[in-house]
């Protein structure tokens, strides 16, 4: 390997590859240049005399100016060295193009990607959305690494700090690169590891991705379960023996995670609380009115933050739907106020956050129920010819694309607490007008207790429990949530919306997070100077 080198044949100067001694010679160009002193790697000498003000040049270009007399084998760096931009710091480059002679053809071992790239590695890589899930990343590259060998060259993991709690072009450019990391062709094969909440979750990095290679990258969202490293296993072991789908629990058994088998591509896909909640509701009420065992005064309750499908589903079995603050304890006590007031007969009740109750037996979030009652719908859609990922098709064509998202803001210490708190001060002050270009319809102010329509400013009570939250509903089935953790420095915001097609959809939702991101931007109050 040569210890030097000269960029381009119009240079003045060298570049050391490594660290070079006073007195050592180069020859450079058929010219003998001795070192006047030691030379660290990566810095540059003199390969001429240059005057003072002289430029200085690299790259066939000027990078700045001679500070004094530069010496013939001097270091050059910024002792000697000064810009050569004006009190104005403008300049233009103009591209000067160099004639490259033909060569013969030259051919290196590489692997080509279906999308045309080629990679010099064959890797496998493991790539967090989010710092939150880097020790899981970390794990799985571990676990993984007995892979390694023939064709695989390596199993790694990219840990970083970002992909929540940014805002703007720092979130931008956290989203670029892992996309860019994504479809690099040295990894023959990606997955993709999101936490479930974070800012840059994987539904919003894929439009990041663009087109991508099914069989090369695949996605795991680590709030489908508690034990992530258990799903990643029953995945695996899943596509061995062509299972319909998985489900998990979390150790106390009361959040159920799925994923479910795409019958057209062989992919499983991951379902998100919402979804989940959705199939066995549907499930439920179906067959319960084909059995002629649907009460007239029947009721799904689900919460504030959950999918809006359930209304609709509600509004074509007849059945009542009753939303409840966050907190499955809430869906609970429906129950309780149900039996006791004779009002409703309690149907099925779930929250977006992967928790189902069926039936009475229990009054909190039951996984081992809809587990049974999962596989009880599993059965009968294949009875019928459809996967359960067909079925979730099914019910956004009757019902239509509803697509929810939930973002977080972390903000610690005693200054954070002060900045959530004039935050919510401030969106309860000035409610959204609009949001994504739907206007507001109805604003509740759970604190408050009420609720109030923004057309007339018409005025009731909200009928739930006072708590710090605010909801803002939009035109078009569009809606907005901001409330803060009861257990961390986090401000959480949902929104919710439906579109006639999926992309519709996606649009609408980005569109109202776009509008949320900049008020939030905008109305954060700023602590560092002291502010009450």
């Amino acid at each position: 390997m040569q210890d030097f080198i000269k960029i381009h044949s119009g240079d003045n100067v060298a570049v050391a590859l490594k660290p070079l001694s006073s007195g050592t010679a180069a020859e450079i160009d058929g010219k003998l240049v001795t070192l006047r002193e030691d030379i660290p790697q990566g810095h540059k000498f003199a390969l001429t005399d240059i005057p003072a003000g002289s430029s200085v040049i690299k790259y066939g270009c000027a990078i700045g100016m001679a500070k004094e007399h530069i010496k013939t084998g001097a270091w050059i760096h910024t002792h000697n060295l000064k810009t050569g931009l004006g009190d104005l710091l403008t300049y233009t480059y103009e591209k000067q193009e160099t004639e490259v002679a033909p060569t013969d053809e030259r051919f290196f071992h590489g692997y080509r990607r279906p999308d045309g790239k080629v990679g010099v590695r064959n890797e496998i890589w493991i790539i967090p959305t989010v710092g939150c899930v880097n020790n899981i990343a970390t794990a799985l590259e571990r676990m993984a690494k007995k892979y390694v060998g023939g064709t695989i060259d390596e199993v790694a993991a990219f840990p970083h700090p970002y992909g929540c709690s940014q805002m703007g072009d720092d979130q931008e450019y956290t989203r670029t690169i892992l996309a860019d990391l994504i479809s690099h062709p040295n990894a023959g094969g990606v997955l993709v590891l999101g936490l479930g909440c974070e800012n840059s979750s994987i539904s919003e990095l894929k439009p990041y991705i663009g087109d991508y290679d099914e069989n090369r990258v695949k996605f795991l969202v680590a709030q489908d379960s508690e034990d992530e490293m258990a799903v990643a296993m029953a995945l695996t072991l899943a596509r061995e023996v062509d299972a319909d789908l998985v489900l998990a629990t979390d150790p106390d058994a009361d959040r159920l995670g799925v994923y479910v088998k795409d019958g057209k591509t062989g992919e499983y896909m991951a379902f998100t609380g919402n979804m989940s909640g959705m199939i066995i509701c549907e499930y439920l009420l179906s067959r319960r009115k084909e059995m002629n065992t649907l009460p007239e005064n029947g009721a799904i309750v689900t919460t504030i933050v959950s999918g809006k499908m359930a209304k609709a589903a509600c509004r074509e079995y007849g059945v009542m739907l009753i939303e409840t603050l966050t907190g499955f304890k809430y869906i609970g006590e429906q129950i309780r106020l149900f039996e006791e007031q004779g009002t409703y007969e309690y149907l099925f009740g779930f929250e977006e956050s992967y928790g189902c109750l069926v039936g009475t037996n229990s009054r909190d979030k039951d996984a081992i129920g809809a587990v049974m009652t999962f596989c009880e719908a599993a059965v009968y859609y294949r009875n019928q010819g459809l996967t359960l990922w067909d079925q979730m098709e099914n019910l956004y064509r009757k019902y239509g694309y509803y697509k929810e998202s939930l973002h977080t803001i972390v903000k610690t210490g005693p200054e954070g607490a002060a900045e959530i708190t004039g935050l919510m001060e401030e969106m309860r002050r000035r409610p959204f007008a609009s949001a994504g270009g739907f206007g507001t319809v109805e604003f509740y102010d759970y604190r408050e207790g009420s609720k109030i329509r923004l057309q007339d400013g018409a005025k009731e009570q909200t009928g739930l429990p006072r708590s710090d939250v605010l909801y803002y509903v939009l035109e078009e089935d569009s809606w907005i949530c901001i409330r803060p953790s009861g257990t961390e420095p986090k401000v959480k915001i949902y929104t919710g919306t439906r579109g006639e097609t999926q992309q519709e959809a996606e649009d609408r939702l980005s569109a109202i997070w776009n509008e949320v991101e900049r008020r939030l931007g905008a109305d954060m109050p700023d602590c560092s100077e002291g502010n009450d």
